[in-house]
């Protein structure tokens, strides 16, 4: 494909609506956790989509009428109880109970009796990712049980590494060898995942190739939300002769 076609390949994005300010949020912190691992992770993602900010509790996130048995209708999304549900169910308990431990998450029940978890967020002092409503929409309407918890926890890990502020970074470089590192996965695996990412809009991307003999070719990702940026900055690079060939 030609300069112009790759380059211009998410103009038909320009009338949707993806900017938007509603968004989640998880503390950078949270990834620093060794004992956690990418369902652990991705299931905790999980709990602060589906959580409103409750008056009674400060403002705290809460998820109403919840326990592990409810998780597991709405991530796997069954049509009945059979198979080895109870399995699941009880895996899905031992990484609430895990969250609990490390005090991510706190189980209560609310005023009408009902089982209730709270999201505390104390870590956010120490930076947070903004989690987008279209991204995260997309991997929830379109993912069930433990692909969905993976893409949510790479999606979530992806955000850490953007900082939205005045000299904010939108572009990230090597994100494969960096998110294999945070959640302990495998480069091809790492890969299989943002592939499905960018297939899907979840992330905008280039691939391209670097005039440096050094660095043959590199990859570029954005947040879809934030695709303008990432042309501007791939055609910048390409107006000044650092990258040779926008490859896809």
């Amino acid at each position: 494909m030609g300069y112009d076609t790759v380059i211009n390949k998410y103009n038909g994005l320009k009338n949707k609506a993806l900017y938007t300010q509603t968004f989640a949020t998880v503390g950078k912190k949270f990834f620093n956790d060794n004992d956690l691992d990418i369902d652990d992770i991705g299931l905790y993602v999980f709990l602060v989509t589906r959580s409103r900010q409750s008056l009674e509790n400060d403002g705290i996130g809460i998820v109403d009428r919840i326990d592990s048995l409810s998780i597991y209708k709405m991530v796997y999304r069954p049509q009945k109880l059979q198979g080895k549900y109870r399995e699941i169910v009880g895996d899905i308990e031992e990484r609430i109970n895990r969250l609990e431990d490390h005090g991510f998450i706190e189980r209560i029940v609310n005023t009408i009796g009902e089982q209730a978890i709270k999201i505390p967020q104390n870590d956010l002092d120490g930076g947070f990712a903004k989690l987008y409503a279209p991204g995260i929409k997309v991997i929830l309407r379109n993912l069930t049980g433990k692909k969905m918890l993976r893409k949510l926890a790479v999606y979530a890990a992806f955000r850490t590494l953007i900082f939205e502020g005045s000299t904010g970074t939108f572009v990230i470089e090597r994100a494969p060898m960096i998110l294999s590192k945070m959640l302990g996965l495998s480069k091809v695996s790492m890969n299989n995942h943002l592939k499905w990412l960018r297939e899907n809009y979840v992330l905008a991307y280039f691939k391209c190739k670097r005039a440096s003999m050094n660095d043959s070719w590199k990859q570029y990702y954005s947040d879809i939300v934030q695709y303008d940026r990432l042309v501007i900055n791939v055609k910048a690079q390409y107006d000044r002769g650092f990258i040779k060939e926008i490859i896809e």
